[in-house]
């Protein structure tokens, strides 16, 4: 039978700190590009004025509102639950998959 050689180490091909700044700010400011020119896109066609914009008075059913509030709560037990751990179980509560052994 043949041997297969398995390598024992990683391979270094990483890419060099300023390559990932590069493409990390690259990769932001595309985005942010983008989001700008959506927004001006949909600013120049807006028909309403500033006060429906802001309240939405009756503009959302009740399905859109249910997975709005949906949403903020979610958000909001992702935010506050490692901190929480913390509090109750101490510094390693978040990281421990498993209970303790007695």
């Amino acid at each position: 039978p043949a041997r297969v050689h398995v390598a024992r180490t990683m391979s270094a091909d990483y890419v060099s700190q300023g390559g990932a700044y590069g493409a990390v700010y690259g990769t932001l400011a595309v985005f942010l590009c983008i989001s700008l020119a959506i927004g001006y896109r949909f600013l120049r066609s807006a028909t309403q004025d500033s006060d429906q914009y802001l309240t939405a008075r009756n503009s959302q059913g009740i399905v859109s509102l249910s997975l709005s509030f949906f949403a903020t709560g979610a958000g909001a037990w992702v935010l506050f639950t490692v901190p929480e751990a913390s509090i109750i179980g101490g510094a390693g509560a978040p990281p421990r998959q498993t209970p303790p052994n007695p």
